[in-house]
Formats: structure tokens, sequence, C-alpha cells
């Protein structure tokens, strides 16, 4: 099933956005758009498949055609929306068509570079603020702050820390930030900025405080299966974990295995790294905050980044007795 979001005009001429050839694909795209009205299309085709929305088309006179968004991406976030994997192709399609202002998106790509991300803006007027500072790290041009309040800190998947590599295209590894800073002031219209991303990349307090609270929950120092995790902006409690706006990039978990049974995950290869593709209702980590889309870094304190599927679910199987988990959540803070 899939909902075009286009007008008739529009299905004269379509581009279909192929992957840019030999250049490689960020894993994490986001883009926000300025909707002045609700009766702006964005010539954007969606389609369900297999519970996951992606983009069928994007039409050549779509707003959106000058972002790195392609065919076949997968739709992670609508603005303050999280829960979109809950959602028909129909669902998005009447929220994109009655919202105006800011909508921003977040796109996975199939088989994306996991050290890359992109982050298309459309900026209106020299007035708008992208709300990034940018500093020098070695002769690096490197995201030194992102704030909520600019046109590109909000819902976007730049990180502080990040090594800037391009802006619209253009090369800005060994600029100076004056120079950055005197460019980007001059653009109108889509900006995209290119990162890649670094051992430098800020883990957040957030974070740090959830795996401190799981520590005092529990002996093992990790959230565990069972224990709820309770913290000052609100709660987690079973699948509850993904009401909340603000998630945490990393997640611990200890499973207490007693035999070699499987714990109710599956896991699918995206580019170098293992993604999670489905939790069983009923297997052992049901209750814990963890999710389809999240990335598997760790087994057992063991980097699995490089592993093919087959190795993953083995070492997972195989394993009785303690078994710790490390997830990442790309739309976590």
């Amino acid at each position: 099933a899939h909902v075009e979001l286009m007008t008739d005009a529009d299905r004269t001429t379509s581009k279909e956005n192929l992957p840019d050839s030999g250049r490689r694909r960020p894993a994490l795209i986001s883009v926000r758009f300025e909707k002045p009205d609700q009766n702006t299309r964005l010539g954007i085709v969606f389609r369900s498949v297999f519970g996951e929305l992606q983009i069928k088309k994007l039409m050549s006179t779509s707003p959106l055609v000058d972002s790195p968004i392609r065919r076949g991406d997968r739709l992670l976030r609508i603005s303050d929306n999280t829960n979109v994997s809950t959602w028909s192709a129909l669902q998005a399609a009447n929220y994109v068509r009655a919202a105006y202002g800011a909508v921003s998106f977040i796109f996975q790509t199939p088989n994306g570079d996991s050290d890359i991300a992109e982050a298309t803006v459309y900026r209106k007027s020299l007035q708008d603020k992208l709300g990034i500072t940018f500093r020098n790290d070695n002769g690096r041009l490197q995201i030194a702050a992102i704030s909520g309040a600019g046109i590109m800190g909000m819902h976007t998947v730049l990180q502080k820390g990040d090594f800037v590599e391009t802006i619209n295209s253009i090369d800005v590894r060994h600029l100076s930030p004056q120079m950055v800073v005197a460019m980007v002031q001059s653009l109108l219209g889509p900006l995209t900025i290119r990162v890649k991303r670094t051992d430098t990349t800020e883990v957040s307090v957030r974070d740090l405080a959830l795996l401190s609270l799981g520590a005092e929950r529990s002996n093992s120092g990790f959230i565990t299966a069972d224990e709820l995790v309770e913290m000052e902006s609100g709660f987690l409690s079973g699948r509850n974990y993904s009401a909340i706006q603000i998630r945490p990039s990393l997640v611990s978990v200890m499973v207490n295995k007693a035999d070699r049974k499987p714990i109710g995950i599956s896991l699918q290869a995206m580019g170098k790294m293992l993604q999670v593709s489905k939790i069983s209702s009923t297997g052992m980590l049901a209750k814990a905050p963890v999710f389809p889309g999240m990335l598997l870094r760790s087994i057992d304190n063991q980097t699995c980044d490089r592993w093919d599927v087959e190795k993953a679910t083995r070492e997972i199987r195989f394993t009785t007795g303690q078994l710790l988990l490390l997830f990442q959540d790309p739309l976590g803070d």
C-alpha cells in the first residue's frame, strides 16, 4: 500500500532518485522544511514494506528534491513523532498534508555508511540562524555545539564532535570556522551539511545518568530486562519507553540466560553494522527499552561492528549465564 502526496500535474514527471553513483550514502539523513500552509505539497510518495514506511517516489517538482533523500529510504521520524513504525502510509500522508510551519524528517538509508550523516534545512531568510557552532580541531572543521533554537538544531542527525566534510557539496574540511560561517550566512534555500562521525562524538550526560540509575537498581550495574528505570525527565516502563520524546542514545541490557534458547531478537545488516529488525513480544527483551531500528554495538563487551548476522545470532544464542548487550538508538540524544 502507498499514499501519494502530490498534485495531478506532478504525476507526469518524476525523479527516481537512485543512490548517488560512486559516493557513499550516509546511514542517517535529517530534512527540515518550512511549509507555509497546508496546501503546499511535498511531492513525496510513501509505501509500507513489511511494516516499515519507505519513500516510493520523490517527484521532480518536490521542494525536497535537492535534499539527500532517495527512493527506498526508511522513515524513522516526522517532527516530534518517533513512533512512525506503527503508522500506515495513509497516516503519514495525512500528517504531512495537515502540517504547516516547520516539518522535519529523519530517514535511514539502505546499506548506508554509519560513519556518515547528512542534514538538510531550507533557509528562507538571511536572519535564520543555523544553531551550530564550529571549531578548528587540529586543522579540521568540527561541530563544537548545536542549539535547538536554530533551524539546523531541531530534530537533526548532526551531533557535537562530528567533523564537517561538505556544505552543499563544497569541501570545507580544512576551512576555518570564520570562513565557513561567512559562507553559510550568505546562503539561501536548501543547505546540506555532510559530516563524518568520530570517536569524539559526544555521549550525552543523559546516557550516563541512565546507566547510573540502572546501577543503583541492580548489582550488575546495568539495566536488566525486568527493571523499571525512573528519570527526572520522565519514566521508562516496559514498552512505554517509546512515549518519551527524549531518548538516550545508548542502552545496556543484561540478560540472565539459563539455557541456549533465543532471547527473542532478530537482527539485520545495515552497512557495516547490525540493526534490530524485530523484538518478540514473548521474548526476554519484550519489556526492555530496545526497539526495532536500534543498532547492536557490542555483545559481552565485544564490539560487533562488521560482524555478520549469523555470527551475532550464534554468539547471543549459545551464551549461557549473564549476557550483556549494548544498543545505540539513532534517534537518541
